[in-house]
């Protein structure tokens, strides 16, 4: 299941890297500068847009179990580097190609980029390639949610994974079939959706630092120590052995591994992390 989306990814890969080089005679550096010309403020006011699909990776604890060991913090590092790179690399291209007034004014600067790609005097028009980019994206993101979806509710069954899989695309595609302006679209992702996604996830994420915290330095809860009493204290060696606390770190995270929990699992792989 992997090998074509493995495939997938390696194309848009060489797709950015193509119209990357394809635009160079195009590019003008100097249009960058000046740098900071209105200060630290806008930096401030624009960076909740991108920050909220960066902070997204924290996703990547609810699948850890799927994978194979535990997840360091050298994958969060990496898979963050790219992002950025991601990120600036349309942001920088589109303000080298087209200038910074002109780069303002279009809906999808990324996409009009593939406008310029010619290839030789009789290819040219290469821009529905970034269609195939965008379906791409859109794809493996959807695909990803809702397999995300399925783990949250911890759903064992096949039968009921199918018909919660069924009842997601029948409301997709009823979802989609509305049309409405793109404007309002557009000006519904800017104000609500993602800013809602990052002080949703910054919020998660801080809850979950703070719990894995004080689990790790405060010691055990009395909620997971379990005592057995017995009718008789003259045995002291069985008293020991079915009076179960937690007394390291290792049983706490035990507990949480084993939890049916998302939350749970979340902070044991958060409190894994090395």
């Amino acid at each position: 299941m992997l090998l074509p989306i493995l495939f997938v990814l390696f194309a848009v890969i060489l797709f950015g890297f193509f119209v990357a080089i394809a635009n160079i005679q195009f590019k003008n550096y100097s249009l960058l500068q000046p740098i900071l010309e209105h200060g630290w403020s806008p930096v401030f006011s624009g960076m909740i847009y991108p920050l909220s699909g960066l902070i997204e990776l924290i996703v990547i604890l609810f699948i850890q179990q799927k994978g194979h060991g535990k997840i360091k913090y050298k994958v969060f590092a990496l898979n963050t580097i790219i992002l950025t790179w991601l990120i600036l690399g349309p942001l920088i291209r589109s303000i080298t190609e087209f200038g910074l007034l002109e780069a303002s004014r279009q809906k999808y600067p990324a996409f009009e980029q593939w406008g310029l790609v010619t290839l030789g005097r009789f290819i040219e028009h290469l821009d529905f390639l970034s269609i195939y980019q965008w379906l791409t994206g859109a794809f493996i993101r959807v695909s990803f949610l809702l397999f995300l979806s399925l783990e949250v509710l911890s759903i064992k069954k096949p039968l009921n994974k199918t018909i919660l899989l069924i009842a997601y695309s029948v409301m997709l595609i009823v979802s989609n079939s509305f049309s409405f302006s793109d404007v309002i679209l557009y000006y519904i992702i800017k104000t609500i959706v993602l800013p809602v996604t990052f002080w949703f996830f910054l919020a998660f994420s801080i809850l979950l630092s703070i719990f894995v915290l004080i689990v790790k330095k405060g010691g055990p809860h009395p909620m997971f120590k379990k005592t057995k009493k017995q009718p008789s204290k003259q045995n002291s060696k069985i008293e020991k052995s079915e009076h179960l606390i937690i007394k390291s770190e290792n049983d706490i995270k035990e507990i949480f591994h084993n939890s049916e929990d998302v939350f749970f699992k979340a902070v044991y792989i958060v409190m894994s992390l090395r």
